[in-house]
């Protein structure tokens, strides 16, 4: 699944941050993958956790529909007019879990 190169920076950041280590490219490549599937799990629960009852039915239908990314966004930016908010913080959040989670497993 290609990364936008936006995300694929953020992760990459998330990896050095956390001091990930990596054996080789494939290795480092299927770890972005992963956390890239993990972030759009968690943003998509942000989204769900955001909406209101009658717009949330209309994005899981979307889903369901598999409509596309562009109208997805179109339709989570005009039902939430604070969209670019609540997405500023869900990386934030995303970003101390992930490296919570990592130093903690070291024991750090």
């Amino acid at each position: 699944m290609p990364i936008p190169d936006d995300i694929r920076t953020y992760l990459e950041g998330l990896l050095a941050e956390s001091d990930t280590l990596t054996l080789d490219d494939s290795m480092r490549e299927d770890m972005l993958q992963e956390l890239f599937v993990q972030l759009e799990n968690y943003l998509t629960s942000v989204i769900v956790n955001n909406l209101e009852p009658d717009d949330l039915e209309a994005f899981i239908k979307m889903n369901e529909e598999k409509k596309s990314k562009e109208e997805i966004e179109q339709f989570v930016q005009a039902k939430l007019p604070n969209a670019q908010d609540i997405f500023t913080n869900a990386f934030i959040e995303f970003r101390k879990m992930y490296v919570g989670n990592v130093q903690s497993k070291k024991g750090k």
